[in-house]
């Protein structure tokens, strides 16, 4: 879980490169059946490759403002809430009062970049809600990278079924973070 309750604040991050390899692996799952007309594998033209880092990132630019939006309503009174592309060394600038350890075991590298969400910890929900609130951001990225890269390389069924799941990611955060606004009834 890359999720960390800190003064007032729930706060998501995502390495790029652990998008980009979790991206990678699913196009090759995504694409695995893609045959021509004439029933030739060519599955390989639509795998995202080690190569495609700078498309997968732009993909991601595109694609983090729908995902932000859903989260929109919980970011209020937290600047700069939302962030595509920060680095390590100024994501642990978030925690000035955090002992070396507890940076530590945050587990960011000073070399990477990382999306990070910053949402108002109100207090009032089911200790298990970060944790679907957080798989549920990443599911969202995800996918809506994939939808975005499949729309670039032009294949329209790849494409249909990225964009439909993109879809119902949103909606499942939308479920996921609403559980961070109400109060357990247990």
């Amino acid at each position: 879980m890359k999720t960390k309750l800190y003064e007032g604040q729930i706060i998501f991050y995502y390495a790029h490169d652990d998008i980009f390899h979790d991206v990678r692996h699913q196009s090759a799952f995504l694409c695995k059946n893609i045959t021509s007309k004439e029933g030739e594998d060519i599955s390989e033209a639509f795998l995202i490759t080690e190569d495609e880092t700078d498309t997968v990132a732009l993909c991601l630019r595109e694609q983090l403002p729908a995902v932000f939006e859903v989260a929109r309503g919980l970011t209020y009174g937290i600047p700069d809430a939302t962030q595509e592309q920060m680095t390590g060394s100024a994501f642990k600038q978030l925690f000035p009062d955090a002992t070396q350890e507890e940076i530590a075991a945050l587990g960011v590298d000073d070399a990477k970049n990382y999306v990070v969400i910053r949402l108002m910890d109100n207090g009032a929900y089911n200790p298990n809600d970060p944790a679907l609130a957080d798989s549920a951001f990443l599911s969202a990225i995800e996918q809506g990278v994939l939808a975005e890269y499949y729309a670039k390389v032009t294949h329209p069924a790849v494409t249909k079924v990225c964009a439909e799941q993109f879809g119902r990611q949103l909606a499942a955060l939308s479920q996921r973070l609403l559980g961070l606004r109400k109060k357990s009834s247990l």
